[in-house]
């Protein structure tokens, strides 16, 4: 990755205050653009062998609830409503990608509270947190490889006890592409390696400089 292309995906640290506690935040998120897909996996645009069959759609509709439809994961009253009324709520979410009347399995995850869960997704990237950021990622690249498909978001409320068995049953069933678990290359994995070490070396420098 070049110097150039780090800058634009991981912007600096600034110090906002003095108080050692909370010395330094990262500046706004910027917007993806060519540099950050580049670093992607290198994912087919064919995506056909996740589309779901007939069979697989009609358990889609008859244990999910569509919270929202075709999302770029920015905040609207849509989103606002689930933070709002979906803090104490447990269970699976589902992200299907649609392109006219075809759904694809793009990811299934679980959660304690589904408003928290979406304030993680439509919210900044965070540093100690990077999965979450990945569907801003994927969305990215769908824009760039597929411009009419579009991202809808399922829900089904689950108790608490059930939700780790009820993501295993359905990640079983519908196979996402984002739950599919790829070795990095190497040339990635060194990437991720020197973000994360720029990241951590910036916030040390700040922590211990002389506030004299």
């Amino acid at each position: 990755m070049s110097s150039v292309a780090k800058a634009r995906i991981y912007p600096p640290l600034r110090p906002v205050s003095k108080n050692r506690s909370n010395s330094f935040k990262r500046t706004a998120t910027p917007p993806l653009n060519a540099n950050c897909l580049a670093v992607m996996p290198n994912f087919s645009r064919d995506f056909s062998q996740f589309e779901l069959s007939a069979s697989q759609a009609a358990s889609l509709r008859a244990d999910f609830s569509l919270l929202v439809p075709e999302t770029d994961l920015s905040r609207c009253s849509r989103v606002d409503r689930i933070i709002a009324e979906y803090k104490r709520v447990p269970g699976i979410y589902f992200w299907i990608m649609r392109q006219g009347e075809r759904l694809f399995s793009i990811y299934i995850g679980k959660t304690n509270s589904m408003a928290y869960r979406m304030q993680n997704y439509v919210g900044e990237f965070q540093p100690h947190s990077p999965n979450d950021y990945k569907l801003r990622i994927f969305r990215a690249f769908l824009a760039e490889s597929t411009p009419d498909a579009t991202l809808d978001l399922y829900f089904s409320s689950k108790d608490f006890s059930e939700i780790t068995q009820a993501e295993n049953i359905a990640v079983t069933a519908y196979d996402p592409l984002l739950n599919r678990r790829q070795r990095p290359s190497a040339q990635a994995r060194a990437d991720l390696r020197d973000a994360f070490s720029l990241y951590y070396r910036s916030a040390f420098e700040q922590l211990l400089q002389n506030d004299g």
